[in-house]
């Protein structure tokens, strides 16, 4: 049996790390501004529910565009942490501030600025002082389409890294160069990517034959982007868009939807055991209509991310059906014999305000099994006066100095 004292200090430290932070974020475009929002970064596990956020006016002090309570769970994409991408319309440019609201404490987690400072004079950041990044989306040069401003360095909470100027988005991903340590201090490995950053809105195709499409528009007589009708397939804006696309069975979704496909092609992964899988997947809806998933082909809205090695069956690792949000998918993969990977995205919607997007498709080298050196058969803690007293047994322990 293991002992020790912790003091209470010590463990309020600790818990600090159980604290989320903003670790991209974008509010402008040279043009019109498109998919502005922040990313939530954090330990894996942490349940969004507690969390909302505040958009500050800076030249009012107001906040503004309240989003939130957030849902959801902050997925494992590496080495304990991960993020969810958190749209937020019409997040304003020039001097702006934002604030992560802690509903459970009460408290707020976090404060930052852009672009000058914000004195706030309502909601739960009166009387605190933001924290500037230092980088800004002002001009042609730093808001191209497919864009963020970005945290960026070695370690595993906020204060490790550092903001950077403007980038491809990796909205819902680790970022560029973004390395979690002590698990993980090198890049990852990764294969194949495709964000569509660069490429020209209504492109169907890759131009250097990295992926292909083909779809089908069963009730306007096929597909063209921007067409009278509003309908649209292929890039917008560093995204694959799909909107009003049935395909041929019109109107039925559930038997159309494999018509339309984004294919990509053949991955070469000799060599690799395991990979990991990622895609980021939005839905967006601009009327009142709504997305549907109910098992009815007259109606259903559906968007699905599948694989095959070596020409087997295709397996979905990321779907999306009746919802209108973004939420990012990884899957890890043991693959100890495979040559060739390939990745196809199915998707259908049947309203001209129904929009689903799909973006940062990666595959890279993982580590889908992790053994610990120590195994814990037993854990508890309990109050001493000012300190906390922790106790602990182990099953099996390796390498196991100075535990």
């Amino acid at each position: 049996m293991k002992y020790f004292l912790i003091c209470l200090f010590l463990c309020n430290l600790s818990s600090s790390f159980s604290q989320v932070w903003i670790n991209e974020i974008h509010y402008d475009n040279d043009g019109t501004d498109s998919n502005e929002g922040i990313e939530i970064a954090g330990p894996a596990g942490i349940d969004l529910s507690c969390y909302t956020i505040y958009p500050y006016n800076g030249s009012t002090g107001q906040f503004y565009s309240v989003t939130g309570p957030l849902t959801g769970v902050i997925p494992n994409q590496n080495c304990g942490i991960g993020t969810v991408w958190v749209p937020i319309p019409n997040l304003q440019n020039d001097n702006e501030g934002v604030a992560i609201y802690n509903t459970c404490t009460s408290a707020v987690v976090q404060f930052i600025s852009y672009e000058g400072s914000v004195t706030p004079t309502n909601g739960p950041a009166v009387g605190l002082t933001p924290s500037s990044i230092g980088v800004n989306e002002s001009g042609a040069a730093s808001s191209f389409v497919g864009s963020s401003l970005q945290l960026a360095g070695t370690g595993s909470s906020n204060t490790d890294f550092s903001w950077q100027p403007s980038a491809a988005h990796t909205m819902g991903q680790l970022n560029n160069n973004q390395y979690i340590f002590p698990c993980s201090s090198e890049p990852l490995n990764c294969i194949w990517v495709e964000n569509f950053t660069g490429l020209s809105n209504g492109i169907q195709n890759s131009p250097t034959g990295r992926w292909t499409t083909s779809a089908n528009n069963c009730d306007d007589g096929g597909v063209a982007p921007g067409n009278s009708n509003g309908n649209y397939w292929g890039v917008f804006n560093g995204e694959f868009r799909i909107n009003d696309i049935e395909g041929i069975t019109c109107p039925c979704v559930s038997g159309g939807i494999n018509d339309n496909l984004f294919l990509t092609e053949l991955i070469n992964i000799s060599g690799y055991t395991e990979i990991s899988l990622s895609i980021t997947l939005r839905a967006y809806d601009t009327g009142s209509g709504g997305f549907e998933c109910d098992g009815n082909c007259n109606s259903e809205d559906r968007l699905s991310a599948q694989y095959k090695v070596d020409g087997g069956s295709w397996t979905e690792f990321a779907q999306m059906c009746g919802v209108n949000s973004l939420y990012s998918a990884t899957d890890c993969i043991n693959i100890p014999n495979g040559n060739n990977l390939q990745i196809r995205i199915l998707g259908g919607n049947q309203a001209d305000q129904e929009n689903y997007y799909f973006d940062n498709i990666s595959v890279c080298e993982a580590t889908c099994s992790v053994v610990l050196s120590t195994e814990i058969s037993n854990f508890n803690l309990h109050q001493s006066g000012k300190s906390i007293v922790a106790n602990w047994s182990t099953s099996s322990e390796q390498n196991n100095d100075y535990f």
